[in-house]
């Protein structure tokens, strides 16, 4: 299978709320599917043999059953089961196979995943050198129409990459594109957020539009643009009306801290819609 839109899934009911979101995708890009689960037992030295039997049942039903979904809906869909790290093995396999995106659930089966952000999406976050598109797990089981694509700048070289390969998707997933700057508000103007324009020169929010038309202009004049302005920035991120919210990430390893770093990792722990993470370093997508 070559260039598959690759779906992690543990068979939770937030790995299964995915599915829905992923066939749309899929069907939108003309690709083909592959389902990756990892059982990670054997590598964290847990001694399940007594339950192996029923979990293999499990297991394969599971695919099984996952499988069925997407071909009903037009999508080919192959599965892969490994051993190991679950996000060592899923970036693996999305290496291996050449997978133009990846997509996974917030969050999981552990029971820690249900208060913070699961686990293994954070590591796959992390290391991930392609596009991985983030589902809240209180997405709803149908997903509405991709109708748009909001992609958060902060002006940074790393930033207008990750835009140069959101931009490339949503021409292929046929969604307009709209480029959002937000300027944070400063702490002292809590108390009045009307008071926020006085703070400084008009001068700053000249050449943030100023700038945003540029990148506009890199991008396509079929991309529109959008300054807003916010206490929290990840927080006014995820009250734009759009389909997906794509951000960007440096580098390989931790996020790095500053716009579309540490604000990348709370936009994708708190977003009620789908979270695109694009590494600076990342290809155009074929």
């Amino acid at each position: 299978m070559s260039n598959p839109v690759l779906i992690a899934t543990d068979f939770s009911a937030a790995a299964e709320s995915v599915y829905p979101y992923a066939i749309k995708l899929a069907q939108r890009l003309k690709l083909p599917a592959l389902l990756v689960n990892v059982d990670e037992a054997s590598y964290w030295g847990i001694d399940a043999s007594s339950q192996r039997e029923h979990f293999k049942s499990h297991q394969q039903s599971s695919l099984q059953r996952a499988i069925a979904l997407f071909e009903e809906a037009g999508v080919h869909c192959d599965a892969v089961i490994c051993e190991g790290a679950a996000s060592v093995r899923i970036l693996e396999t999305a290496h291996r196979v050449s997978a133009e995106l990846v997509i996974m659930a917030r969050q999981g089966l552990r029971r820690l995943e249900r208060f913070f952000l699961g686990a293994t999406t954070l590591r796959v976050l992390r290391n991930a050198d392609l596009p991985i598109l983030v589902i809240s797990d209180n997405a709803a089981a149908n997903p509405p129409e991709f109708e748009s694509l909001a992609m958060a700048t902060d002006f940074s070289a790393d930033s207008i990459v990750a835009g140069r390969t959101t931009y490339a998707l949503a021409k292929r997933l046929r969604m307009p594109m709209r480029l959002v700057h937000v300027r944070k508000i400063p702490v002292l103007a809590l108390n009045d957020e009307e008071s926020f324009a006085d703070l400084g020169p008009e001068q700053v929010k000249g050449d943030a539009r100023s700038q945003l038309n540029q990148q506009q202009a890199a991008l396509g004049s079929d991309v529109s643009c959008q300054l807003l302005s916010g206490f929290d920035v990840a927080q006014t991120l995820n009250e734009l009306e759009a389909s997906i919210i794509a951000v960007g990430a440096s580098g390989t390893g931790l996020l790095q801290r500053s716009l579309l770093g540490s604000n990348a990792e709370n936009l994708v722990r708190i977003a009620t819609r789908p979270v695109l993470v694009v590494r600076s370093g990342v290809a155009y997508l074929r």
